[in-house]
């Protein structure tokens, strides 16, 4: 098929043979077409010069039209350009407009007749019905614009449709819509929605501020209040059945009730289920129909109620799908099974296969998180495939089928190196074929070259993502000074300061609204030393270096060799002065040895003297007293007299013998002469004892009168022991035998 579209505003439809209107074209009439485009879809792109934008299928229908009313700030379209995310980009006289058709949603505002923030909505009788803060808005089918239900004023915050019947919870209270509008049902204010009744479904349960209330529709098809339900006096915002005919209702702070119903639905009684039952926290708790079965969203994921042990546990159907710490505020299920949720750190669904699994698709919903309302948060469902999110002006359709893939990366661009310090100014440029005056390519394997007083630099880098300057985050790192990337920042620039020479690589990547991350953008540089660290002056200081470390080691050589000298000079003298002190002391200290040895033996002499003067009186006492008693024998003509004064001369010559005196003698005899009875003994054993002691008294050069005292024997005795030991000492009989045994 040709279409001919004329300036006009006129469209014709070609062929071999005539020219005739597009009877298919289904458009107001156009006034003044500028530009056509065929788009990537076979859809048909027309810019006029009053009308805006109009966008066609290949029948002629009108899938959108954009104006000043409809969000465009020009309604004249000179150009039309279509990218390759399948977006456009509108050319004015005065400026340029993206409209972002790749995209699944569309904004549903002020602009389409809908006003405020939006808070729930659902398809009645094929028209879409929203509510907000501020109206309750009906959107027919095939129309263009909302428009206000009668008696829709106020803030309405959920919709509940029954068969042919739709209720609107309202701050006002309870309402149904009827042929004139909004008909008020009575009795609570403030409503928060409706609940049908199982089995009875001519009965709805109300949750409200203060807790629940019945509602009957009676024969007639108008609905009245029956009662406020006793028992439970809690804000019921999100109540829904259990299969054992309990309502359970999640309080945002307390926990989780379950409210059982008397027989006749007049009162309730509420068992409050919080961390002692099993749930993470008592706080941000919510209740969910997903699948036929109750799902509790809490601050640490999605939990499930088991009967049999009346606690709560993980549901783990949903723990590959979010992070244990995700708090999910709104959940909904599509006729096909699709589920649809809002949660603190993503937005998205799961998408249900055929295995029973689901696929989860959340990044594309990154672009309407902003946008999306931050008090009570909804998603409705009009449809398989189709839902309205409540945002925080209207609401934003999303339609599961008509999603794309995540648009394509777009590069990361380094725009320009800046040298910073007193004033910056332009290194290079993006792009730029030229650094300074040095012809220059861009490419990983050619490195740029920077002076030291170059070394202060700041790189701008962007991305040329659409209508995404303020979401699209940057990591970078400088390869030769920094391990690795640093944490995601929306700063577009980064600085490095007192950069030492050497070689560097700056990397740079971007992360767009999808959480897709680029290429690393990379430039490498060189930082040259300055002239003072550079080949030729290292050069230069290691001679200069050489040259002083010889001079200073002559100089030092010198030094030492002198101060060896005096060393060794001061060593000698010190050394000839101690020599003479110790030979001074050696003499002093062998003087005082020979003086205290000496002293010793004269002690010693002194002491053998005096025993040897004991021994002496004592034997000339006891050879007088012998004497005397034998004068008395001879005297005597008494036997028995004689017999016992015989006997005391034989008990003194015995005691003579047995003399221990001598013992003392010998000890400090030998302690005076050495040793010398034991060497004496040692050289001579054959001598007795009688002629030990004769050497004895002989070394101290005693009488043969003294020495026959000592010895209790004669003097003529003396002789005879003096000639017995010349003849066992084998002396000569010109050798002396004092002599000799003084110089033993």
């Amino acid at each position: 098929m040709l279409l001919l579209l004329q300036e006009n505003g006129s469209v014709l439809q070609l062929s071999d043979t005539e020219r005739r209107p597009w009877a298919e074209l289904v458009l107001p009439e156009l006034r003044s077409i500028n530009v056509v485009s065929t788009l990537k879809n076979g859809h048909i792109a027309i810019g006029t010069q009053f009308d805006g934008l109009y966008i066609l299928d290949e029948k002629g229908h009108v899938q959108l039209h954009l104006d000043r009313n409809k969000g465009l700030e020009n309604s004249t379209i000179l150009s039309v350009f279509e990218d390759r995310a399948g977006n456009l980009w509108l050319g004015h006289s005065n400026g340029i407009t993206l409209v972002e058709l790749s995209l699944p949603f569309r904004l549903i505002d002020q602009r389409m007749g809908v006003l405020g923030t939006g808070y729930a909505a659902r398809t009645h009788q094929n028209a879409l019905y929203l509510a907000t803060n501020i109206h309750l808005a009906v959107l027919p089918p095939a129309a263009k614009d909302a428009y206000p239900v009668p008696n829709g004023e106020g803030q309405a915050y959920g919709l509940t449709q029954r068969g042919n019947e739709l209720l609107v919870a309202r701050h006002s209270g309870g309402y149904a819509l009827g042929k004139n509008g909004l008909e008020a049902l009575g009795g609570q204010v403030g409503v928060w929605g409706f609940l049908p009744m199982r089995e009875q479904p001519d009965l709805f349960i109300a949750g409200t501020y203060n807790g629940l209330a019945l509602y009957q529709k009676e024969a007639g098809g108008s609905y009245r209040l029956l009662h406020e339900i006793d028992g439970f006096k809690e804000s019921c915002r999100l109540i829904q059945w259990e299969s054992d005919g309990s309502l359970w209702m999640s309080h945002s702070y307390k926990g989780v009730y379950k409210l059982t119903l008397s027989d006749d639905l007049k009162r309730v009684s509420a068992r409050l289920y919080g961390t002692a039952d099993g749930l993470p926290t008592n706080l941000m708790n919510s209740v969910w129909k997903i699948g036929g079965r109750t799902l509790f969203t809490t601050e640490y994921g999605i939990y499930r109620y088991l009967p049999t042990e009346d606690r709560f546990e993980k549901d783990p159907t949903f723990a590959p799908y979010f992070e244990h710490d995700m708090l999910i505020t709104s959940l909904a299920e599509d006729p096909v099974g699709n589920i649809f949720f809002i949660g603190n750190k993503e937005v998205g669904v799961l998408e249900s296969q055929n295995d029973g699994s689901y696929k989860k698709n959340h990044q594309l919903f990154n672009k309407i998180l902003p946008l999306l309302n931050d008090d009570l948060q909804n998603v409705s469902l009009i449809g398989p495939n189709e839902v309205l999110f409540a945002a925080n002006e209207g609401f934003i359709r999303y339609t599961l089928r008509d999603a794309k893939a995540v648009p394509p990366q777009y590069p990361t661009l380094i725009r320009g190196i800046y040298r910073t310090g007193g004033s910056d100014s332009l290194l290079y440029r993006g792009g730029s074929k030229r650094l300074f005056d040095q012809e220059f390519v861009e490419a990983p394997h050619k490195r740029a070259q920077f002076p030291y007083s170059m070394r202060d630099l700041r790189f701008e880098f962007t991305n040329t993502i659409p209508n995404q300057e303020l979401s699209t985050q940057f990591r970078f790192y400088l390869e030769g000074l920094e391990n690795d990337y640093g944490e995601w920042t929306d700063k577009r620039d980064r600085a490095y300061t007192n950069l030492r020479e050497g070689r560097y690589t700056f990397y740079v990547q971007s992360r767009d609204l999808y959480g897709q991350v680029s290429e690393a953008a990379a430039f490498s540089f060189s930082i040259l030393p300055p002239w003072y660290r550079s080949p030729w002056a290292y050069s230069t200081y290691f001679v200069g270096a050489l040259a002083f470390l010889f001079i200073g080691f002559k100089r030092l050589d010198r030094a030492y060799e002198q101060k060896t000298a005096a060393i060794t000079a001061k060593q000698e003298e010190v050394i000839a002065e101690t020599s003479s002190q110790l030979e001074r002391s050696q003499q002093e200290l062998e003087q005082l040895r020979t003086e205290k040895l000496e002293a010793e033996i004269q002690s010693k002499n002194k002491k053998l003297a005096s025993a040897t003067m004991q021994l002496l009186n004592k034997n000339e006492f006891i050879d007088h007293a012998k004497n005397h008693l034998n004068q008395i024998i001879k005297k005597s003509r008494n036997q028995e007299v004689k017999q016992e004064l015989q006997k005391v001369i034989t008990s003194i010559d015995k005691n003579i013998a047995q003399d221990n005196d001598w013992e003392q003698f010998e000890l400090y005899f030998d302690q005076v002469h050495g040793d010398f009875m034991q060497r004496f003994k040692g050289a001579y054993p054959t001598l007795s004892p009688q002629e030990i002691k004769l050497t004895a008294y002989l070394r101290m050069n005693l009488s043969s009168k003294e020495m026959a005292y000592l010895m209790n024997i004669s003097t003529r005795g003396v002789e005879i022991a003096r000639y017995r030991l010349r003849k066992k000492l084998n002396l000569e009989r010109s050798e002396n035998l004092q002599e000799f045994i003084l110089k033993f």
